[in-house]
């Protein structure tokens, strides 16, 4: 819940604050500042700062206002709308982007966010994916994601072929990727049993190791990616 908060662009106070009235209900400031340990000041600049942004609003009791959290479908909406404006600029982000020329570049990435910008990209290429799958757990390190992810790349019918290491047919996800959408897979004996995987699309080759804190290698370069995809080809031929 942090992290979508301070993505809504609020403080650490303000997230303190917003929470304790969303599971301790409706409070007065004063109580609010004895609870967070925040003082008092603070506690009011903060409230006047969500009160703006709309997700606290107040009743008179007493002639004291007592602070309540609004409806957290608030933040739904501020999402969506955030996610709205920002598609808005992609067609004219493409424009410039594509003034580019060809692009040759290595980025990396590191956390759950950057290893996320990898599987988005293959969504956006919209080729073929190309898989050295790797028998760690890779939703227990991005959670709730890859199904989103296979959903985009059913939608945008996006076909890929998977290499696994024998082993992995004991793994408890096997009926899960067994059952994954316009996907073949093949085992190899003694292919990977490292935590790194590869990811081949279009001229791109995305290498991954699903680390704690995963970090990735994209290459956006035509002739590499060409050598990984005929390895990949020869190996699935086997």
């Amino acid at each position: 819940m942090d992290d979508i908060l301070t993505d809504l662009g609020l403080t650490v106070l303000e997230i303190k604050i917003y929470k304790l009235l969303l599971y301790d209900g409706p409070n007065l400031a004063g109580r609010i500042s004895r609870k967070t340990g925040i003082h008092r000041r603070n506690v009011y600049d903060a409230l006047e700062r969500l009160i703006q942004k709309g997700l606290v609003s107040y009743i008179k009791e007493n002639n004291k206002n007592k602070y309540v959290a609004n409806d957290p479908e608030i933040v739904l909406d501020k999402l969506k709308a955030k996610e709205k404006d920002w598609q808005q600029l992609i067609p004219e982000l493409h424009k410039y982007m594509n003034n580019w020329g060809e692009k040759k570049e290595t980025l990396f990435f590191r956390g759950i966010n950057g290893i996320k910008h990898v599987f988005l990209d293959q969504i956006e290429i919209g080729k073929e994916i190309l898989v050295h799958a790797t028998n760690a757990d890779v939703d227990a390190v991005v959670k709730y994601f890859f199904p989103r992810y296979q959903l985009l790349r059913k939608e945008n019918k996006i076909p890929t072929r998977m290499i696994f290491d024998t082993g992995y047919k004991k793994n408890k996800n096997i009926d899960v990727i067994n059952s994954l959408p316009l996907c073949k897979i093949k085992f190899l004996r003694h292919f990977n049993t490292s935590l790194t995987s590869q990811y081949i699309y279009g001229d791109n080759i995305a290498l991954v190791v699903w680390t704690h804190e995963p970090f990735a290698i994209l290459i956006r370069h035509k002739e590499i990616s060409q050598g990984f995809r005929e390895r990949f080809e020869l190996l699935w031929k086997l």
